[in-house]
């Protein structure tokens, strides 16, 4: 691991995920951001996927907000919720949400936010994305 001041850049194997070709300094990076709603994020640049890890618990909080507390009454009142038209997609937020949880895991992210790009290179704590990002192509023009 390569550590930088206040901010740690690790390589990271990832063998569960296949990460894009990146040859030269112009080919297309990958950027991937873990974080929470709570963490104002700056320069996010456009093709990044952010993943707020937070999301899963706040979708079922929506889901089970205003329930009865009787167990037959709350479970009429979810089958209404789930032949509404914004089921499916709060279902489909759902599942990314869980898949974000699970790339956080897989990937071993220690602290938010965590700016990585091309599975490889990791920026931990640095809420300016364009500054995380300049460090991490620094670190690698380093290596």
């Amino acid at each position: 691991m390569q550590h930088l001041p206040r901010l740690l850049i690790a390589t990271m194997m990832l063998s569960s995920l296949t990460p894009l070709a990146c040859a030269d300094q112009n080919s297309q990076q990958q950027v991937t951001i873990y974080t929470t709603s709570e963490i104002a994020l700056q320069a996010v640049p456009s093709g990044a996927d952010v993943i707020y890890l937070d999301r899963q618990r706040q979708i079922e909080a929506m889901l089970s907000q205003g329930l009865p507390p009787n167990p037959h009454q709350a479970a009429m009142t979810m089958q209404q919720r789930m032949a509404g038209p914004e089921f499916s997609q709060l279902v489909q937020e759902l599942r990314k949400a869980s898949d974000g949880l699970l790339k956080a895991k897989a990937h071993k992210i220690q602290k938010l936010p965590a700016v990585t790009v091309d599975h490889t290179f990791v920026v931990y704590g640095q809420p300016n994305i364009g500054l995380a990002l300049r460090q991490i192509q620094a670190a690698r023009n380093n290596q």
